[in-house]
């Protein structure tokens, strides 16, 4: 059994829900990416997909590539990650969805529903890797 817990499971899958939105609003601000615990891409595992809103299937080299263009992209932007809940947990995966709300200027605002899957590890620095997500926008 992996050393996180199964009980802990959802409890960090949520801290790294949040932990990742604030370093995505901080790259989408130009600010210096808080990498005091790993670099940004280092959230994901290897074989990481996602299917984005508009059902464009990505993978892990795609994200290297958005996190290089989003950096200063959306300045005025702020995310708030609501309506979190525990979907599935096992010693292999942890499953989650949540919804993400992206404030922009001018009272725009973009709203989506994500379901993500992560995948425990046994680094007590990053107990969890996301190994896929899928975004839904919502009206």
């Amino acid at each position: 059994m992996q050393n996180t817990s199964l009980q802990n499971q959802f409890k960090q899958a949520y801290q790294e829900v949040v932990e990742l939105h604030v370093q995505i609003q901080d790259l989408f601000h130009n600010k210096m990416v808080n990498e005091e615990r790993l670099p940004f891409l280092s959230y994901f595992h290897p074989n990481f997909t996602i299917i984005q809103p508009d059902g464009i299937l990505r993978d892990y080299v795609w994200l290297s590539t958005w996190y290089l263009n989003a950096a200063g992209s959306r300045p005025q932007a702020t995310i708030k990650i609501e309506q979190f809940k525990e979907i599935f947990s096992c010693e292999d995966n942890v499953i989650v969805s949540y919804e993400e709300l992206q404030q922009l200027p001018e009272n725009e605002h973009l709203r989506r529903l994500s379901t993500a899957i992560f995948v425990p590890t046994n680094n007590p620095k990053q107990p969890l890797l996301w190994r896929h997500l899928h975004e839904t926008w919502i009206k």
